[in-house]
């Protein structure tokens, strides 16, 4: 059974989804075009409706739910391709990669724990290539966005029922904030 943890601290955690992630490490660079691939990201996820997944929404992160697993998709828009550093550290150019996906696995797991299930971290890269079209750093999957994310999503082991995966769409969407009015 799925539920919730723990009151405040699940609404905090759902709120997460609602705050940019990547603040350091090349951030400014790597939200180049973001609503272009937040948009893409949202179009290539709708996709997975017949899989039986449902994805909620929020600013910069995507949930994915299905049998496969609770998936956290955020998405970036590299000007560069990734390569890999000599002692494993990620890069896009001379950017380096690897704060942002510390923030994401750690943003998994905190919202994960308000949820009651394991999220795992996903990064779908725009423009840029991905070493050997997948790869996984920091406890996150880096893939293409597109075909790479759809293939990683849906070809991951069942992990959840029916049930318990709706449980935790139902979950993210009843505790996932809701944008705020604008007054003028």
């Amino acid at each position: 059974m799925v539920q919730a943890t723990g009151g405040r601290a699940d609404l905090l955690a759902l709120r997460a989804l609602a705050t940019p992630a990547g603040s350091g490490d090349g951030a400014a660079q790597a939200r180049a075009d973001g609503g272009r691939s937040r948009a893409a990201t949202a179009a290539v996820l709708a996709t997975l409706g017949p899989e039986g997944f449902e994805v909620v929404g929020c600013d910069d992160e995507h949930l994915a739910v299905g049998a496969t697993g609770a998936w956290l998709v955020a998405c970036r828009d590299f000007a560069y391709p990734l390569s890999l550093g000599r002692r494993g550290e990620l890069w896009t150019g001379c950017y380096p990669v690897s704060g942002l996906l510390d923030g994401l696995a750690q943003r998994a797991e905190e919202i994960g724990a308000a949820l009651g299930a394991e999220l795992t971290p996903v990064l779908a890269v725009y423009r840029a290539t991905v070493p050997d079209r997948h790869l996984r750093h920091a406890g996150v999957h880096v893939v293409g966005a597109g075909r790479s994310l759809i293939r990683l999503l849906t070809s991951a082991p069942t992990r959840l029922g029916e049930d318990e995966a709706r449980q935790v769409a139902d979950l993210a969407q009843e505790l996932r904030p809701r944008p705020q009015p604008r007054h003028h």
